[in-house]
């Protein structure tokens, strides 16, 4: 023997008259230890013993007594696979930064400058989608930091190897240059890429906030339906614990909701015939029927999602960062040629004019400049 509960929906069942005699009906059934209806949830939860009786029968004592009953089984549906979680130092960033390390220390080393050129072409190739995205940069609306930042790690790259074949030590600080902007440039991506996700996690709250199953009135009986399926001017069953899939009118019953996802409240409203509820509310108390009037994208809630979803990537606002980024490439070049030559004008070193120039470069195409703004 092996005695099991189940909760059954009852739907349009609302004075205490009715519930005693469904519980007596459903109680007379061979196996059926107790029987309790509950009119705020319209449910009723039954212990029974499954080889005496069965689901069926006790839908058709229900039945017998002029009421509509289902089972509130949800059929299980399998979730989408987590987002893979960004990391801030990833393997791209640890290498790059370890083998630049590495070039400082073959600086000291007679003849290092070769091993340097090896090792610094080595990050260049690991990091080619920076590379790649620099030199792509400029057949768009216009270059910026990434062509930036990829012409000053060719320039040294191309000047430690000049400097290598006149066997001049300083080729290493060069290459060394080349490999600290690329583990600088992909560190700084993925800040942004960070900073931009825990941007969106409330945005991306709201539209994961919705109830993946609804209970919908369906020719005389209530029936499971997904909530990516409902339409307009469907009967939606809502019970204590619920939450509303979607913006409608109550046509039947009297609950509280709680609405403070839409309009951060945390006071339960009352909501009876002919009052407006919305999708993400939370029922807490009563049972209501309600007309859907508006699904999915169209729902008040998810219309605000989107607009902070836009919000997150406009770029109409035209700020004075803005309009200095539309010639930043301008600007940058200019001056590191200007800065470059007037050090060499000055009695200084190429090496040393290439060194500023690389490092006017690198310091002015910060992208976290246009996070910011």
């Amino acid at each position: 023997m092996s005695v099991i509960t189940r909760t059954f929906s009852i739907a349009n069942i609302s004075i205490q008259a009715s519930a005693d005699t469904v519980e007596k009906k459903v109680g007379s059934l061979g196996g059926v230890r107790t029987a309790d209806v509950d009119l705020l949830s319209n449910t009723m939860c039954v212990e029974f013993d499954d080889e005496l009786t069965d689901e069926k029968n006790i839908i058709q004592a229900v039945a017998a007594c002029g009421y509509q009953a289902s089972t509130r089984s949800i059929p299980v549906i399998h979730e989408e696979a987590a987002a893979p979680r960004q990391i801030l130092f990833t393997k791209q960033v640890l290498i790059s930064a370890a083998v630049s390390a590495g070039l400082l220390l073959l600086y000291f080393v007679p003849f290092g400058m070769w091993a340097a050129a090896l090792l610094a072409g080595a990050v260049c190739f690991y990091n080619r989608d920076l590379i790649i995205e620099g030199i792509r940069e400029p057949l768009k609306i216009r270059a910026g930091s990434a062509f930036i930042r990829a012409s000053a790690a060719s320039v040294c790259m191309l000047y430690g190897l000049m400097l290598a074949v006149k066997s001049d030590p300083k080729a290493v600080l060069f290459f060394f240059d080349a490999c600290a902007i690329l583990t600088f440039t992909a560190f700084e991506n993925n800040l942004i890429v960070l900073s931009r996700t825990a941007a969106s996690l409330p945005v991306r709250k709201i539209r994961s906030s919705l109830p993946e199953t609804a209970s919908v009135y369906h020719n005389n009986h209530e029936e499971v339906a997904r909530v990516d399926e409902l339409k307009e001017d469907q009967i939606l069953v809502i019970r204590p614990g619920d939450i509303i899939p979607a913006d409608g009118r109550v046509v039947r019953g009297f609950a509280q909701m709680d609405e403070s996802a839409l309009t951060g409240m945390d006071t339960p409203i009352g909501k009876s015939e002919g009052s407006a509820v919305y999708a993400n509310s939370v029922c807490i108390k009563g049972s209501v029927e309600i007309r859907a009037e508006k699904t999915g994208s169209a729902t008040a809630m998810m219309r605000l999602a989107d607009m902070a979803e836009k919000t997150g990537t406009d770029n109409s606002f035209q700020s004075p960062f803005k309009t200095f980024g539309r010639y930043l490439l301008v600007y940058i070049l200019i001056a590191s040629v200007i800065t470059a030559a007037g050090w060499l004008f000055s009695g200084r070193s190429l090496s040393f004019a290439v060194s500023v120039m690389v490092s006017v470069m690198a310091c002015a195409s910060l992208k976290t400049l246009g996070l910011s703004s």
